[in-house]
């Protein structure tokens, strides 16, 4: 005979584990953990937002920039071209 079925029969074991709860504390420790966890995302991603705002105009401005050197550029080429041509 098998001892754990002996057990069972007896009324000392069971096939299922025995149900723990926790307690109080831990359940407060928990939610609170969730809310600073919340929190902490929430302002992370805040400054994140922000951050990408701030990158996004400063491409905006280097996009510019690169669009009016590429116009010079050109009117300096087409400058030197035409004193090239020029008779002396």
């Amino acid at each position: 005979m098998d001892h754990a079925e002996y057990w069972i029969r007896m009324g000392y074991a069971s096939y299922s584990p025995p149900v723990v709860t926790p307690t109080i504390p831990e359940l407060t420790e928990v939610v609170q953990d969730t809310e600073d966890l919340k929190t902490t995302v929430a302002t992370t991603s805040e400054s994140l937002a922000g951050e990408v705002r701030g990158l996004s105009g400063q491409l905006a401005t280097l996009s510019t920039a690169a669009a009016v050197e590429g116009i010079a550029i050109i009117v300096l080429a087409i400058a030197v071209i035409v004193v090239r041509r020029k008779p002396a």
